[in-house]
């Protein structure tokens, strides 16, 4: 199978925002960024030369600059977890998934199925996809239904990810029994422009345009993105047949827009995520299906307000508001195997995350949140279920000894109500009675963290918690056909999570070594 890739990429200094620099124009651009960095020194060491001589001239003695290094913030704030931040300026100019990076870090499993632009999947130590939390800026991009599909998260507007594995339902609550990823987008206080084009085998087409910019206390993000192919490739099928994949065709579109505000010590924040795709769902293997057919459209928005010194000089508080819609349409008139299939599910989500902050005496971090969510499936089939989610969160950051042992404490409840209407008799053409199904489960997610810092590079951390899962909808309510249905009698599983290990992070090489053990 023969394979290229042609890349067009252009980038401009956000020094220099109107004008083009032949430096930042490149075929295949892996070295866009080494050649800005190489044009940042050389100005900065213009600027102070000449400040020197200014000094020197004006026979004044310049204050020296003391630059101090800011602690980066853990995933999460939570840092005895077992983490891996992947920073996508580290993969410039390359072409790239979201499963491909996540696929790099340790205890993650992406499995895929079917190619470009299809199904893909998450797990995090061996968790299955619905047991593993995929956030955008912290706000849930999992729904109700289940695990996300990979495949619709563009990475164009991502800045990194933040992967925490172990169990983590004392931080986001239900489903998070492997762990979470969280998504950061690009932030919008450095200014810049970018714009690229892709393509590559079987039609592949990629472009994306992106720009930030600030205006003294606003700033703002506005990312677009096009991706489509033919995905007509050649296989092997088991029966040793060499065919051509059929009904592959891929083509999505998403925009992210964020805007950022300071007023008077508030910050607000605004971020919309909108996500469109349109594709053939060809089948397994020789059994392809020429016209089945599967379009998914996601928008997410969230507002943020905080602000430092709230009340108090040691006060902090963040609300967010946030908003989901997904939409998932497939059609199949002529399946290998049953009746046609014409399905229409819409899934709405909304709610508020308040969060308090306090910066106690004797060098503790307590944190106090709640969350409130309602989510609604418009599906017949399914006998439109809704589900209210009440969680409480109290957290305790305790550093002791000059930092040598911190102590992290958590405690998490989860009030969560599921309703539908189910009905009893799905024999064919008959109309049978109805019930409604209505349960309430209350989970606690308590945790402990411990990490113990002999030397300046060397940690040891440990953590042990519950986290569980309330089953989704599809496992409770998923219509009667043959040999699948749903149970609206399940309950939610729980699992014991412990995981110990050995951290060793210097500037210039690192590594980790860690046991865990998951009991579901």
């Amino acid at each position: 199978m023969k394979k290229f890739l042609f890349v067009i990429l252009l980038y401009f200094s956000p020094d220099f925002p109107c004008n083009i620099n032949p430096y930042l124009f490149h075929f295949g651009s892996r070295h866009v960024k080494d050649k800005l960095a190489v044009k940042e020194v050389f100005i900065d060491r213009i600027f102070l030369f000449s400040q020197h001589a200014f000094a020197q001239e004006s026979g004044k003695t310049l204050e020296p600059i003391i630059v101090e290094e800011t602690p980066l913030k853990p995933p999460l704030d939570y840092p005895s977890a077992f983490s891996t931040v992947i920073d996508l300026d580290d993969f410039g100019g390359e072409y790239n998934t979201t499963s491909e990076i996540l696929s790099f870090s340790p205890g993650v499993f992406v499995r895929d199925f079917g190619g470009f632009g299809q199904l893909q999947t998450l797990s995090i130590r061996g968790s299955s996809n619905d047991q593993a939390v995929v956030l955008l800026d912290g706000v849930r991009l999992s729904t109700a239904l289940g695990g996300i599909d990979l495949s619709t998260i563009p990475l164009d507007y991502v800045e990194k990810f933040e992967i925490i594995r172990g169990g983590s339902s004392a931080l986001v609550g239900t489903d998070a029994i492997g762990g979470v990823v969280n998504i950061v987008t690009k932030r919008t206080d450095k200014p810049f422009t970018f714009g690229s084009v892709t393509y590559g085998s079987f039609n592949t087409l990629s472009i994306n345009l992106s720009r930030a910019q600030k205006f003294k206390n606003l700033s703002y993000l506005f990312s677009y993105a096009h991706t489509q192919s033919k995905g007509d490739f050649e296989f092997e099928s088991v029966n040793d047949i060499i065919l051509t994949r059929i009904n592959n065709e891929f083509l999505s579109e998403s925009v992210l827009a964020k805007l950022e505000y300071d007023f008077n010590g508030w910050k607000v924040g605004f971020l919309n995520e909108f996500y469109f795709d349109d594709k053939g769902v060809p089948g397994l293997g020789e059994f392809q299906q020429p016209d089945s057919n599967q379009q998914d459209v996601r928008n997410l928005s969230s507002i943020k307000l905080s602000k430092e010194k709230f009340l108090r000089d040691d006060f902090e508080l963040e609300i967010v508001f946030f908003n989901r819609f997904d939409q998932l349409k497939f059609t199949n008139p002529d399946p290998t195997i049953g009746i046609p299939i014409d399905t229409l599910q819409r899934d709405f989500a909304f709610g508020i995350d308040p969060k308090l902050t306090w910066f106690a005496p004797f060098n503790q971090i307590v944190t106090f949140a709640t969350e409130i969510k309602e989510e609604i499936l418009t599906d017949e089939d399914f006998g439109e279920p809704k589900r209210f989610t009440f969680s409480a969160f109290l957290s305790d950051e305790i550093h002791l000894f000059d930092d040598l042992l911190i102590i992290i404490p958590i405690i998490r409840y989860d009030l969560i109500t599921t309703s539908a209407e189910e009905q009893e008799d799905f024999s064919p053409g008959v109309i049978g009675n109805s019930r409604v199904v209505n349960t309430t489960e209350s989970e606690f997610s308590p945790k402990l963290g411990i990490i113990v810092s002999p030397l300046r590079y060397l940690s040891i951390k440990g953590n042990v918690g519950r986290s569980f899962r309330v089953p989704s909808f599809n496992e409770l309510f998923f219509p009667e056909e043959g040999f699948i249905g749903g149970n609206p009698d399940l309950k939610p599983e729980s699992s014991i999570d412990f995981d110990v290990g050995l951290v060793f992070s210097h500037p210039r090489i690192g590594f980790e070594i860690n046991y865990f053990r998951n009991q579901i």
